[in-house]
């Protein structure tokens, strides 16, 4: 067994793509879309988006993560506190690696049932009881499956013992201002009414925002969310 632990976070272009734009053009801009046609925006991009928009806009490199899981008895395991980047990591991966399945357990309410074969994306494993778990990853190991995990807990050692290479990657570790101008103004762009000049998070704005918060990413968004409630007009914006 190989284990590797690592906080490389390998992203595109750092420019919003054309694919992005128009993807969120097609969104229903009903609602809320007039409060913010000053800044050439369709809706707030740092409200909560569904999870058809939040793969739409992820900086992930998906294609290295589906190569490792390819393999029979692989694990990634994406860790780290709340806000970090884990469940965006699993929906990029799980829309990619198809017909993988997704399974939440919740903070309340009843634990998913989930599958002992097959590609299995599980969001908030730590949730799981402790001895079901490790049955459960045994038996999806002798099935040959492989597993994504997002965790607030590392299971690398658990899945080592059930037969599972694993690799343990930290999303908010690599988190540096260029990273962060890529991923905010991805989002800005999906909300776009029309091709004229949008708001910019530029390296300024990115490094203020990592110093304020540190690699609490959705801290970071909220904290835009309500910048952009008060924005006034296009252009650089200011933190």
């Amino acid at each position: 067994m190989t284990t590797q632990t690592t906080t490389t976070h390998t992203a595109g272009a750092t420019t919003p793509t054309r694919a992005v734009a128009d993807r969120g053009a097609a969104r229903d801009a009903s609602g809320g879309a007039c409060a913010y046609a000053n800044l050439n925006l369709r809706f707030n991009p740092f409200g909560e988006l569904d999870p058809d928009d939040r793969v739409t806009v992820a900086v992930v490199d998906v294609d290295r993560w589906t190569h490792w899981l390819a393999s029979p008895c692989h694990a990634v395991v994406f860790l780290g506190d709340r806000g970090r980047g884990k469940t965006t990591h699993l929906l990029a991966i799980h829309a990619a690696w198809q017909p993988a399945t997704y399974h939440h357990f919740p903070e309340v309410g009843p634990a998913p049932t989930l599958p002992d074969t097959g590609r299995l994306c599980v969001d908030e494993l730590q949730r799981f009881s402790r001895w079901r778990r490790r049955r459960w990853m045994r038996r999806v190991a002798e099935q040959a499956g492989s597993i994504a995990i997002g965790s607030h807990v590392d299971h690398q050692r658990e899945l080592q013992a059930a037969g599972f290479q694993v690799i343990t990657h930290r999303p908010a570790a690599a988190l540096t201002p260029a990273l962060l101008v890529e991923a905010m103004n991805r989002r800005i762009a999906y909300a776009r009414r029309h091709a004229d000049q949008l708001p910019i998070i530029d390296t300024e704005a990115a490094t203020a925002l990592i110093r304020d918060h540190g690699d609490d990413v959705r801290a970071i968004e909220h904290r835009l969310y309500d910048i952009f409630q008060s924005l006034t007009e296009p252009g650089h914006v200011q933190v």
